[in-house]
């Protein structure tokens, strides 16, 4: 009899032991998974009419968004600059400024003068480069001039400036006498180009 009680309290406990492991083992689990918060949204899908596509504009200025520099009536560079649309743009020299905190270079694409021959004609001539340092000629501007000389824009000449210092921050195009900036002054025979941030 003793070993009769005995192998049924053998049979039992393993059945417990069992029982208990898988109650541990799953509230383990629940207590896991209780720690993650998962959301499930449903949101019904609506048609929404496309926008029509309007035409595209055929200004330069609104084709490529730029940060465009804002002209301070307190600028000592610009106080006796005219903005006046109707003013002739004459050829002059190009005074540049930059008062920003990133250095930028600044690309010039000058047309070609009607006078230069070259074969076979090319509209522009070969473009030049200048690299301005955070604030450098930000009061009075720097007067730009080529390796062979003097450098004077002209109307239709373009002008695009870009931050080097990996901020992706760029100005332009601007072509001049086309767009708001460079600004012709007609007291100093010169366009003034200052970059804003």
């Amino acid at each position: 009899m003793a070993q009769g009680k005995l192998t049924d309290k053998t049979k039992v406990y393993p059945t417990l032991i069992a029982i208990a492991g898988i109650t541990v083992l799953i509230g383990l689990t629940l207590l896991l998974l209780g720690r993650f918060q998962i959301d499930v949204w449903i949101t019904p899908v609506t048609e929404t009419p496309m926008p029509r596509a309007d035409p595209v504009p055929d200004d330069p200025e609104l084709l490529v968004p730029s940060p465009q520099p804002r002209v301070t009536p307190a600028s000592p560079l610009l106080s006796q600059a005219t903005q006046s649309p109707t003013a002739p743009a004459p050829p002059g020299k190009l005074r540049v400024s930059n008062p920003t905190d990133h250095p930028i270079r600044l690309a010039l694409l000058a047309q070609r003068s009607a006078a230069a021959t070259a074969s076979p004609p090319a509209p522009y001539d070969p473009p030049a480069h200048w690299d301005f340092a955070p604030e450098e000629g930000s009061s009075q501007g720097l007067l730009l001039s080529l390796p062979e000389g003097s450098l004077r824009v002209k109307r239709g000449d373009i002008l695009v400036a870009f931050a080097q210092d990996g901020s992706r921050l760029y100005w332009g195009p601007y072509v001049v006498g086309a767009t708001a900036m460079p600004v012709w002054n007609p007291h100093q025979s010169e366009w003034q180009l200052i970059f804003k941030p």
